[in-house]
């Protein structure tokens, strides 16, 4: 499979840095591709704000169990 073969449709994908930089927009590319995204991040807020930036059937749900994760540890 070459890069431009390549398709996330219908895979699950964990995002590890989604909060910012480069893992908020390989979260939003692989998202917007089709694939269903678990974002990590340390900051619950620009989680929030990432879930809330993406546009259309991005695959960021709105309970997101990372999300909740991030909450009790901060």
């Amino acid at each position: 499979m070459t890069g431009s073969d390549m398709t996330f449709a219908g895979r699950t994908v964990l995002v590890a840095g989604a909060s910012s930089g480069s893992g908020r927009e390989t979260a939003l590319m692989v998202a917007s591709d089709g694939a269903k995204v678990i974002a990590v991040a340390r900051s619950v807020d620009k989680l929030a704000a990432l879930k809330s930036d993406a546009t259309g059937d991005t695959g960021l749900r709105e309970r997101d169990p990372v999300t909740q994760l991030g909450a009790r540890y901060k």
